[in-house]
Formats: C-alpha cells, sequence, structure tokens
C-alpha cells in the first residue's frame, strides 16, 4: 500500500506506520527524527513537506553537509514530490551568488549546504 496525498506522487512511498507517526509528530512540533540506513528518513521528510506545504503556502529548506548529499536529497525530492521541478532548487557554492539571489526568490523548496546559506544570509542574497 502507498500513501495517497496530492503533493506526493503516486506509487512512490510505501505507507509505513512508524513513519506517519513521526511526520505527525514532524507537523504539531519541531522533531528530530534519529533513524538507522534504510528506514526511511528521507520518505519521512517528503511526507513532512508535502504536509506543510498542503497546509499554508510557504518555503521549505533542506540543508545538506556536502553537494553530493544535496544532489541526493534533489533527487529523492524531485522523484517523491508532485511539485514542479523548477521549483525544487539546488544552492551550492558552484552556483554564482547573483544566480543564488534569482532562485532564492522563485523556488519553493530549496537544498543547499550549509556555507551557501550562512554566505547569503551575510551578503543579505536570502531574508
Amino acid at each position: 500500500m502507498f500513501i495517497t496525498h496530492p503533493l506526493i506522487k503516486p506509487n512512490t512511498i510505501e505507507a509505513r506506520i512508524y513513519q506517519q507517526v513521526i511526520v505527525a509528530s514532524a507537523l504539531k512540533k519541531n522533531t528530530l527524527c534519529v533513524l538507522g540506513t534504510g528506514l526511511g528518513k528521507t520518505a519521512i521528510a517528503a511526507l513532512t513537506i508535502a504536509g506543510i506545504l498542503s497546509k499554508k503556502d510557504g518555503k521549505v529548506l533542506i540543508i545538506a553537509p556536502s553537494r553530493p548529499l544535496v544532489e541526493q536529497h534533489y533527487n529523492s525530492m524531485k522523484n517523491f514530490l508532485n511539485i514542479d521541478e523548477s521549483k525544487i532548487v539546488v544552492l551550492t557554492g558552484k552556483i554564482p551568488p547573483n544566480k543564488r539571489e534569482k532562485l532564492w526568490k522563485e523556488g519553493k523548496i530549496f537544498i543547499a549546504t550549509p556555507q551557501v546559506v550562512e554566505n547569503d544570509l551575510i551578503a543579505n542574497r536570502l531574508n
């Protein structure tokens, strides 16, 4: 059985009770999810993002410690989320600052390294 949600692509996330319990908690309050490899932390993140964006307009920031992890999360979100791919934005140091400033304004879901977020905050490219 798969999750059915307007912002989740059909047949991409299996319905697992423990993940749904964690998502329900994350939608109510700040939550730290610590699970072993292969237990679905990325699926939990996608479900939480879908839950948040379906209730209110806003933006989501995912911070990953390295460029390869940024790319991995981007591919996962692109595969799971039923959102225009142009609204899922990768932000790393390889992208010039002036282009990042435009992307911050146009995107909906941002996946970035901490250094990019810090640099763009300091330079007022991001509020």
